[in-house]
């Protein structure tokens, strides 16, 4: 394969060297001479310097972040810099080639708004390149004939793909800026990770194949395949176009004579032998080799951290060097560990230890040479060697190449002091433990005295007859077992350190231990024992765990948490455990005034008095840190919105300042009537909502009634039309036109994956549900489709009305609703206003009645039914929590969100719905007039005897309420 290839593409050269004028050719101005380092027949390669690129500082003195892992590298010979590729941060860095120093940056997000070269049909919609083709920079390279930078980024990482692209950077103002891209027309999705251009050709590898592609036809002109084992990572030509360096995954460097691709043998060097763990990209500039090193494992501090290596390319006799362990003395028998540290790649060693014995060893340094389950050249082994007898002896070694050699010589002393030795069975164990110790030194001489200290503050034992001995360690911990001899000539000693092991002690503290959801909590190991626990298991007590030793985590929903810590030793486990107390996720209010056009008072004096929206004309309402909402932190605020003095038929939208107004409506207004609604609406821009008014003048009333804080509590969405049973559009064109609910029948809707709600992970819908053109008095429920149909209604209202509600509804698996129509046939309208999560953040219920005042009224459990109506500046008590069948428990409960009717009014009035322990507000949740049946919804917090009161302002009323759910105990 690699011939056949190889002749195909030399006997095309010619005809491709024309391929390089694809951008147009302009004189660029020389700056140095750049030529590819001598072809010496051995080369050794000498560090001149580290570019190091730990911290970096602009010419204007602003700190740059310092480059992670690079793995491309390209010369600039006009402005005399190099480019650096960021894989890891997708950055192109610009680094002065003299002095090392940052001269600029192109970030990932400039690369991705580069436009397609050859655009898509229709011309008029250009593609840019967007973040999923810039992600994951592989390799850059300088074409010198067109004076342009090439950067590919190939496909990565299965759960966030990216697609193959390769980005062209023209010249601009003397500085390089992205221009263009293509994607690579490469059905196979390769792994192009080197990059490379000579003489106008761009060369592209992957895996163990060089491809040579056209950017201006955006094809694969020809390939070849090499007869290597790893594959290529990166690629430079010299700017000669004599020279291909590549570096490999096996953290090889090699050398190939171009465009004959002969392999230059004696070129071929393991990177770790010239200090590189991690290459990925080489360049050649004014004859000397850069290389990269893209080892994630330095220290941050380390200088070598993603450094770039200059290199000059040598002809030198390598630079023998040894080192001696534990010491160059002692007494008989005595051995030395030897370990080689020469350099300039010796390819053979030869030690003379000075006693007549001498170790030959040849160092393979050809490619061809390395054992097929090798990856790296292994560096030169440290070995021992042991003197029998005393003496001085000299170890020399020397190192040679074919260049030359040279010789380093280290003396070593052997005495006649015995060497004092020994064993201990066994070494380590669990406590209590009982070693036994027998002294083995070599007697040249009498021993004359020996004694054993075990270490542990117990007596030594002494005796010249006292060769073993036993001892009983009773606490864990490592002792230093020393024995100690002498002969006449003088002492010596000996140690070992025995381990004795016991069950580790678990613990650990949290930096809060109760808070707000979401609310993050960092943990704090403090575990002990001996040995030190090694591995750590952490369960939160939301099914989540970690490994970690010192783990943070995220609480989304309130609850109570057990958090069990489980620290492990070699010995055995020990678990500890402690609780974190994350509270409710919606602060709720009784209805505190925020807006209020006529002339009425607000909670602070704003936004009263501002006369009546106008017809098409919107207003914006700050709710941001007023009336108790906080100025950080909200993500959605729980609105009662109360139209009144319409001149026209209308209809009100609120939704966030900031984005486009919905195609959608909250509250419908009929002339001469007062009507309100509930609205639950995401804070826009500058911590506003907005409210537009459709035809007529009206003044608008806003009661705030609570707010649910930014993160995974509540998401909030601008209304979308989930449905609309007329002939009118909904988000995605499904479930309108459908004509309306007949008497006695439901209709089904979809509502997961539509309108912004997810497909999975949603435990309930805030829901704007309008009816319209009735022909009879009736009422509508909404419950989960797969459940009984409750006793309860969500809107009730006469023949002829539009009376629109909030609802607050569980979703079931299928994420279909049903909605009932009681009497006659009415159109009906759904939209859709944000999501709960599954969890405990908010649990949704079927609708359950819990007060009906009518008579011959049924209620969940048969308490508060049939009561008769409430009088005129009457308030009564609803007890909500705990009731039979209601679905609310007996505690923890914060708020309750509570659908609530009036019916048979006597006056012009309005309901106040609120908790105990406070002053009645002044504000209202429902308004209405003699003869109307009017709903809303309610979310009020509960009083500390789980009871709510309901306020009458005039006349009778009879009430009808229904829960709809429940929030955990307030924030």
């Amino acid at each position: 394969m690699f011939d056949k290839a190889r002749r195909a593409i030399l006997g095309s050269f010619a005809g491709l060297m024309a391929f390089g004028g694809v951008v147009g050719t302009q004189p660029i101005e020389a700056v140095a001479a750049v030529s590819p380092p001598p072809l010496h027949s051995f080369p050794t390669f000498r560090l001149d310097r580290i570019m190091a690129t730990t911290a970096w500082t602009d010419p204007s003195g602003v700190a740059r972040p310092a480059p992670g892992d690079i793995e491309g590298m390209a010369y600039d010979p006009v402005r005399n810099t190099v480019w650096l590729a960021d894989d890891s941060k997708g950055y192109l860095y610009e680094v002065d080639y003299p002095t090392g120093a940052f001269r600029g940056q192109i970030e990932l997000g400039e690369l991705a708004a580069s436009t397609e070269l050859i655009p898509p049909l229709p011309p008029d919609l250009p593609a840019t390149a967007g973040e999923i083709r810039s992600r994951d920079i592989e390799g850059i390279a300088y074409d010198s004939l067109n004076d342009v930078l090439y950067v590919v980024a190939g496909p990565c990482c299965p759960a966030e793909p990216h697609l193959p692209t390769i980005f062209r950077l023209a010249r601009v103002g003397g500085a390089f800026a992205p221009e263009t891209f293509q994607p690579l027309n490469d059905p196979l999705l390769r792994d192009f990770s080197g990059l490379g251009v000579t003489n106008g050709q761009l060369w592209m590898s992957a895996g163990q194949t060089l491809y040579l592609y056209d950017y201006a036809t955006n094809s694969f002109l020809a390939e070849i395949e090499l007869p290597i084992r790893n594959n290529i990572n990166g690629l430079g030509f010299s700017e000669d176009g004599t020279d291909l360096w590549m570096t490999t995954s096996d953290e090889v460097l090699r050398r190939y004579a171009w465009p004959l691709l002969t392999l230059h043998p004696n070129h071929t060097v393991a990177l770790e032998t010239v200090g590189l763990l991690d290459s990925r990209a080489v360049e050649v500039v004014n004859g000397k080799l850069l290389l990269a090193d893209g080892f994630d494992d330095y220290e941050l501090t380390d200088p070598l951290r993603f450094g770039v290596h200059e290199f000059s390319v040598r002809n030198d006799a390598p630079g023998a060097g040894f080192t001696i362990a534990p010491a160059t003395s002692g007494g008989a028998p005595f051995e030395v560990t030897l370990n080689d540290t020469s350099i300039d790649r010796p390819n053979r060693l030869e030690w003379d230890f000075g006693d007549g014995t001498m170790l030959v060893e040849a160092i393979p340094t050809d490619e061809r040479a390395i054992p097929a389950d090798k990856s790296v050249l292994d560096p030169t082994p440290a070995f021992t060697h042991l003197y029998q007898n005393p003496g001085n002896y000299t170890i020399r070694l020397t190192a040679s190449n074919p260049n030359g050699s040279t010789t380093v010589s280290r003396q070593v002393s052997v005495t006649a002091i015995p060497a004092a030795a020994f064993t201990a069975t066994p070494m380590s164990g669990v406590a209590p433990l009982t070693v036994s110790v027998t002294d083995t030194t070599v007697e040249l001489l009498p021993i004359t005295s020996r004694s054993w200290n075990f270490g542990d503050g117990s007596p030594t034992r002494s005796g010249v007859a006292l060769r073993s001995a036993q001892h009983t360690f009773d606490t864990p911990g490592v002792y230093t077992v020393t024995l100690a001899v002498a002969n006449a000539v003088g002492p010596a000693t000996a140690t070992k350190q025995i381990v004795v092991n016991g069950p580790p002690s678990a613990g650990f503290t949290s930096d809060v231990s109760t808070g707000s959801a979401p609310l993050d909590v960092s943990f704090s190991n403090f575990s002990s024992g001996f040995p030190r626990p090694n591995r750590f298991k952490w369960e939160f007590g939301d099914g989540a765990v970690s490994e970690e030793e010192n783990p943070a985590h995220l609480y989304a929903y309130p609850g109570t948490y057990q958090v069990r810590l489980t620290a492990t030793n070699a010995v055995s486990s020990t678990t500890s455990v402690r609780t974190i107390v994350v509270k409710g996720s919606f602060a709720g209010y009784g209805p505190i005034r925020m807006m209020d056009t006529r002339r009425a008072p607000t909670v602070d004096g704003l936004y009263s008095g501002e006369g009546q929206i106008g017809a098409g004309q919107q207003r914006a309402l700050a709710v941001i840190g007023r009336g108790g909402v906080p100025a950080t932190g909200v993500g959605s605020v729980a609105l009662n919105i109360t139209a009144t003095g319409a001149s026209d038929g209308t209809y009100l939208t609120v939704w966030p300042q900031g984005k486009a107004r919905p195609y959608a409506s909250n509250l419908n207004v009929i002339p001469g009537r007062t009507s309100a609604n509930m609205v639950i609406v995401p804070v826009g821009s500058n911590g506003n909502v907005m409210i537009f008014n459709e035809s007529g003048g009206v003044d608008v009333i806003v009661d705030l009634l609570g707010w649910f804080p930014s993160g995974p509590v509540f998401t909030g969405l601008s209304p979308a039309r989930l449905l609309d049973t007329r002939n009118s559009a909904t988000v995605d064109g499904r479930f309108k036109g459908e004509g309306p609910i007949a008497a006695g029948s439901f209709k089904i809707v979809d509502v997961l994956g539509r309108g912004g709600v997810p497909r999975v992970g949603v435990g309930s819908v805030a829901l704007n549900v309008t009816v319209t053109n009735p022909t009879a008095s009736s009422y509508l429920t909404v419950w989960p489709k797969g459940f009984t149909r409750p006793n309860a209604s969500n809107l009730n209202w006469n023949a002829g009305d539009t009376v629109p509600n909030m609802v607050i509804v569980p979703i079931p698996d299928d994420g279909q609703l049903a909605l009932y129509n009681e009497l006659g046939t009415v159109d009906v309208i759904v939209d859709v206003l944000g999501w709960f999560p599954k969890g405990p953040v908010f649990t949704g219920l079927p609708p359950a009645r819990l007060l009906d005042s009518r008579p011959e009224s049924r209620t969940i459990d048969g308490t508060f039914r049939s009561g008769g109506p409430v009088g005129p500046n009457s308030t009564i008590a609803l007890k909500v929590l705990g009731r039979d069948g209601s679905g609310i428990p007996a505690s923890g409960v914060g708020a309750v969100a509570l659908n609530v009717t009036a019916t048979n009014p006597t006056a012009e009035s309005y309901l106040t719905v609120f908790a105990p322990g406070g002053q009645r507000p002044t504000a209202s949740n429902l308004n209405f007039s003699p003869g109307r049946t009017v709903p809303n919804l309610v979310i009020v917090p509960v009083g500390p005897t789980g009871e709510v009161l309901l306020y009458n302002h005039s006349g009778s009323v009879d009430l009808i309420v229904d829960v709809l759910g429940w929030f955990p105990t307030a924030v």
